[in-house]
């Protein structure tokens, strides 16, 4: 029993931590437009808790206020190289200044390039995915996250620093009350 009880338990805090509510807020603020699109820096709700974040996805549409559950991966030093690459794209792009929308721009569309070869980047956005093929391993991939799901586009965003929600707390008492039971069984048992 109390072995179904740990396996319950770990299967739970998994699942918890590999998905998530996403709604995307606004398409950047100031909004920026290529002319086709708006490029961000977009704000997408995680969970509730608002974060920028960079679309790496052209083959889908997204739009301002839809919400929908995410498949959460986060960033790994040994992930792909067009992941890394746009994880460099996205620290570029937060780092910009409000106002500079050329850039802001270029970035977009050099992190849909990445994404989908057959999407026609500019040279200037092309400039920016030479620059991320050179600077990428300056990423500490531990920090970014992807939040896809079908049908959406997928977005990429940092680590959100928060207090864990009370579900979540609720859930690690669990486990430490399940981890201390087994511990006494082991002990009586011995």
């Amino acid at each position: 029993m109390i072995k179904l009880i740990s396996l319950y338990l770990i299967a739970a805090a998994t699942t918890l931590a590999a998905s998530a509510t996403i709604t995307l807020v606004d398409a950047g603020n100031p909004l920026v437009s290529d002319g086709a699109n708006y490029v961000g820096l977009y704000d997408i709700s995680v969970n509730g808790i608002v974060t920028p974040a960079l679309c790496v996805d052209v083959q889908d549409d997204s739009y301002v206020g839809q919400q929908w559950t995410a498949t959460i991966t986060q960033g790994s030093p040994t992930g792909s190289v067009i992941e890394l690459e746009e994880m460099w794209l996205f620290a570029a792009d937060k780092a910009l200044s409000p106002s500079d929308s050329i850039d802001r721009v270029n970035i977009q569309n050099a992190a849909w390039n990445l994404g989908d070869p057959a999407y026609a980047a500019d040279p200037a956005a092309q400039q920016w995915e030479q620059l991320a093929a050179v600077n990428y391993s300056s990423v500490n991939s531990y920090y970014y996250f992807f939040a896809s799901g079908p049908g959406v586009q997928t977005m990429l965003y940092d680590a959100i620093t928060t207090t864990p929600e009370p579900t979540l707390l609720a859930l690690f008492g669990l486990l430490i009350l399940a981890g201390s039971m087994i511990v006494r069984q082991l002990k009586r048992k011995g």
